[in-house]
């Protein structure tokens, strides 16, 4: 089994796609998860997922909150399993906000990402990463980073 968390309105095929039910959002139309669930409810047994997918969805974890998931995670995980994180660039954004010649639709664009939406309670940014600090963070609950990839 392979689990998207946190879907939103991204569904991906061959996954259990999982997200909060649509009470929940305030700006999502309708849901395309397999399961409406709260995350941090979520339990599986030991070594029985392949594979765990987060998109935009790490950063808005307090620190605690985040590392007991990362404990949850790598201990569902199989031996082979894999933890796929994409967040925001802590780094990137600011470069883009302090910049002087960067427009202000660019600079409200890094703003959200830097801090959420704030349109819903969860959808506030807690901590900001980038890839060394995120590579840090999983590698401390047992993770190895295999590959790094910057998107835009």
């Amino acid at each position: 089994m392979k689990l998207h968390l946190g879907c939103g309105q991204r569904y991906l095929k061959g996954y259990l796609n999982i997200d909060f039910p649509s009470s929940k959002h305030t700006v999502q139309p309708k849901s395309v998860a397999d399961r409406c669930d709260d995350i941090f409810s979520l339990n599986y047994p030991i070594e029985s997922i392949y594979e765990v997918r987060l998109h935009h969805v790490f950063e808005h974890f307090t620190r605690p909150v985040a590392c007991a998931l990362l404990t949850n995670w790598y201990s569902w995980l199989k031996p082979a399993g894999k933890l796929h994180i994409e967040v925001p660039n802590f780094y990137k954004i600011s470069r883009i906000i302090l910049n002087p010649f960067s427009s202000f639709n660019k600079k409200a664009i890094a703003e959200r990402h830097l801090f959420g939406s704030h349109e819903a309670s969860w959808a506030v940014h807690c901590e900001g990463y980038t890839p060394d600090t995120l590579k840090k963070v999983v590698e401390n609950f047992g993770f190895k980073t295999i590959k790094i990839k910057k998107n835009s």
